[in-house]
């Protein structure tokens, strides 16, 4: 998503050098000139004089041309010839008298240049001057604030810190909307769907690309407001799409919508814009295993983003054409892409870097507090000298309507106290009592399934050894003389019959847990499944912990079993992905199949397998979320509050 500018037309270019000298002076005045510049170069405040008597009546139409100028630039991909034409007319905006409107604009320029550059940390910088120019120009100060709001939200999510790129989001769009600023809506939108995209929260994300599509449909022309036209604005909503379906497994339908974007892309493009289309078609063919368009789009991508310095860019194409090289064995290149790609990100990420933005916004959240402190200080002094008069004769009135109200607001706090300390003990016994049946549901279920695999495995698998062993026995005896060859599809059949019986009382009984982790016992399991060539699994876990509650893990190994099987038995399908993953504080569970899919209005939550799984999620006040199209196959994901799992299981045991 491309930063927000604020352009200026019809830029009138003038030369600010001829009216420094007046051809009308006449010989003396020109000596008496020519000994002042002299004496300028030898002093250094009478340098400084000299520039501000050049500067001072700066024609405000010759600043609008400057400032048009470093627009082109940015656009174009030249960054730091734009920034420097934006501090010269920050220096021009410094002289005392000077008066502009478009301060908060230079500011909002020159944080999203370095937002191009990968230097957040002199963006947040700018960004955060322009919030206070813009709060004092009460003419466009609501328009630049969004874009502004905007762009600090890229900041941050670009070093990963989601929840407060998305407050400032919220900020830029609650004021769109109370100013009526439809049009600004769309680049809010695209910024909210790529943050909570890349939080794993697909549903939001979608909504929110989708949101923005449904504005630029209405928008006829946009190029007044964020510098990019339609087709450009629509480009990026297209790109961002791709990612979203990408980072959920599904690269062709990710692919057609990177297609759709590459076709909107001209050579006047912002290269911020045409870079991560370039990324996502590489990426894509690389999920895709087709390496050489893959390498391709990677190569352009890496080009585009070293001729104009577009850091996330030389970073994520070098990451992804190390994986290539790796991929198809040239080690040598992966080498030399995968140095070059952690020397970028730790310039552009290190851990440095992060702690020297989260002190820029400490420090502007201070330099706001005491800035709003030192009015709210002024409006007391004011208030004082109007209210002095009347304290003498309503002192006594005002002390006692105090008492009572305090009296009166101790007693409400006191009741309203005791109300929240009731109502959460309830609740607090009512988590405990439903974790409580939880943990009978599973151990009357784990006794039951016991018992079934003790029969199957001792009873019905002992009578089948043994009829097979009777078979074996008849077929030698009688053999030569019978010639009994059509007993030996029979004694198969026995001997698979057999080992099916002796897996079904494994899976009942999964001892591997007393042994094993959670990941080992699930990994054991989706390989015994796709060796059966009933279904091809693909499991992976990330960054889970060593140890977890052997109560929690027998849940989730159930509940995984669970939804494997409804996949074997309804799904039709031939392959799906199973993932487990520990993040943000979050226990994520996601099943992913390729099979028949159904309408989600249409479930019948009342089956017992679901309906199991859901009272589980529910007592332990998890999510789950069940995402499915006739024909595209069927998702269900699943998450749980680290902290409550944790608490819950511990306290239990207990």
């Amino acid at each position: 998503m491309e930063p927000l500018f604020f352009t200026q037309q019809n830029p009138i270019r003038a030369n600010r050098l001829l009216w420094l000298v007046p051809s009308y002076l006449h010989q003396t005045k020109r000596v008496c000139l020519l000994l002042l510049i002299i004496n300028c170069f030898l002093s250094t405040q009478a340098l400084g004089q000299d520039r501000m008597i050049q500067f001072s009546t700066y024609p405000a139409q010759q600043q609008n041309a400057l400032f048009q100028r470093a627009n082109t630039q940015i656009r174009s991909g030249h960054y730091d010839s734009a920034i420097k034409l934006l501090q010269q007319l920050l220096y021009i905006n410094s002289i005392p008298g000077q008066k502009t409107t478009l301060l908060p604009a230079i500011y909002n320029h020159l944080g999203g240049a370095y937002i191009f550059k990968g230097q957040f940390d002199k963006a947040i910088n700018y960004l955060q001057k322009g919030i206070m120019a813009s709060k004092q120009d009460s003419d466009s100060g609501s328009t630049m604030l969004i874009k502004i709001y905007n762009n600090l939200s890229i900041v941050y999510n670009r070093i990963a810190e989601n929840e407060q790129a998305l407050a400032y989001l919220e900020k830029a769009e609650k004021i769109a909307y109370q100013y009526h600023h439809h049009d600004i809506v769309a680049a809010v939108l695209v910024n909210k769907g790529r943050i909570y995209k890349e939080m794993h929260q697909w549903k939001q994300s979608r909504k929110q690309f989708e949101r923005a599509l449904g504005f630029l449909d209405s928008i006829k022309n946009m190029e007044g407001v964020y510098g990019m036209s339609v087709s450009e604005f629509r480009q990026v909503a297209l790109t961002n799409m791709g990612y979203l379906l990408l980072q959920q497994n599904k690269p062709h339908s990710a692919l057609n919508y990177f297609d759709q974007a590459l076709k909107l892309l001209t050579a006047k493009d912002n290269p911020y814009n045409s870079v991560p289309t370039l990324l996502g078609l590489g990426k894509t063919y690389l999920n895709l295993k087709d390496y050489t368009r893959a390498e391709q789009y990677l190569l352009r991508a890496y080009v585009l983003s070293t001729q104009n310095k577009v850091g996330d860019g030389i970073t994520e194409s070098m990451e992804k054409l190390s994986q290539l090289y790796a991929e198809k064995g040239d080690f040598k290149q992966a080498y030399r892409f995968h140095l070059g790609y952690v020397a970028m990100n730790t310039e552009i990420r290190g851990s440095d870097k992060i702690k020297e933005i989260k002190n820029l916004e400490t420090r502007y959240k201070v330099a706001e507090k005491d800035k709003q402190l030192a009015e709210h200080k002024l409006r007391i002094a004011e208030q004082q000298k109007d209210i002095a008069q009347k304290n003498l004769w309503i002192s006594g009135i005002t002390i006692g309507g105090c008492a009572i109200l305090l009296s009166g607001f101790m007693a409400y706090r006191n009741l309203k106290h005791r109300q929240r300390s009731q109502l959460s003990a309830i609740q607090l016994l009512q988590q405990e009592k439903e974790i409580d049946l939880l943990k009978a549901l599973m151990q009357g279920e784990e006794k039951e399934r016991k018992r079934i695999a003790h029969d199957l495995h001792d009873g019905i698998g002992g009578m089948l050894a043994a009829m097979k062993m009777n078979f074996a026995a008849l077929k030698t005896r009688y053999d030569a003389q019978y010639n009994l060859t059509d007993l030996e599809p029979l004694l198969r059949m026995l001997e698979d019959t057999s080992d099916e019986v002796r897996k079904t009382a494994h899976n009942l009984m999964p001892s591997i847990l007393l042994k094993h982790n959670l990941k080992e016992a699930l990994t054991g399991y989706c390989d015994q499944i796709s060796s059966s060539g009933r279904l091809y699994i693909r499991f992976y876990a990330r960054q889970l912990p060593e140890s977890l509650p052997k109560d929690f893990e027998l849940m989730v190994y159930r509940t995984v079993q669970e939804l494997i099987q409804n996949i074997i038995k309804h799904a039709d399908a031939s392959e799906a992905v199973v993932e487990l993953e520990h993040r943000e504080k979050k226990f994520n569970i996601t099943v992913e199949d390729n099979g028949k899919g159904f309408r989600t209005d249409q479930l019948d939550i009342k089956g017992f397998g679901l309906q199991n799984i859901q009272f589980k999620v529910q007592a332990l006040q998890g999510t789950i979320l069940i995402e499915s199209f006739p024909g595209k196959g069927t998702t269900i994901s699943i998450s749980f509050d680290e902290e409550h799992v944790l608490q819950s299981f511990v306290r239990q045991k207990t």
